[in-house]
C-alpha cells in the first residue's frame, strides 16, 4: 500500500475542501453573470469561469479520500479509464453524428465542455464504484 501511495502522490484531503469552494465560487460567478450583475464579455468570462471549474475539479479528483487504501486506488484509475474512453469516443463519434443528422460536421465543445464531461464521468463511475464496494 505505502508503495502504490507514494508513487501516486495525491494531494492531502483538504485539498478537496479548496476545490468544493471553488465550485461555488464558480456558481455564484455564474448567477451573476446571468443575471447581469457582472458586466464581463461572454467569451472572457467563459474562459475565467471555465479555467475555475477545471481547476476545482482537477483538485476534488486529485485529493486522499479519508481512507485511501489499495482499493480506493483501484477504482479510482478504473474511473479515470472509462471517462478517458468516453471523452474520447465522445470526440469521435459526436461530430460523425452532426453530419449524418444536420448534413454539417461541426464540433462545438472546446476544451473546456470536453473536460468538463470528463470529470463528470469521471465522478459518478468512481462515486458509484465506491458506494458498491
Amino acid at each position: 500500500m505505502k508503495n502504490i501511495e507514494k508513487e501516486l502522490n495525491l494531494l492531502p484531503r483538504y485539498f478537496r475542501i479548496i476545490g468544493l469552494v471553488l465550485v461555488a465560487i464558480s456558481v455564484v460567478l455564474a448567477i451573476l453573470f446571468l443575471v447581469e450583475l457582472l458586466k464581463i464579455e461572454t467569451e472572457i468570462f467563459e474562459n475565467i469561469n471555465g479555467s475555475i471549474l477545471l481547476l476545482a475539479f482537477l483538485l476534488i479528483a486529485s485529493s486522499k479520500e479519508k481512507i485511501e487504501d489499495e482499493l480506493t486506488l483501484n477504482i479510482r484509475l478504473r474511473a479515470f479509464a472509462i471517462a478517458f474512453i468516453f471523452g474520447a469516443g465522445f470526440m469521435i463519434i459526436y461530430p460523425l453524428m452532426n453530419l449524418l443528422i444536420s448534413g454539417r460536421y461541426f464540433q462545438n465543445y472546446g476544451p473546456f465542455g470536453i473536460l468538463n464531461l470528463m470529470f463528470f464521468i469521471y465522478f459518478g463511475q468512481y462515486y458509484r464504484m465506491k458506494k458498491s464496494r
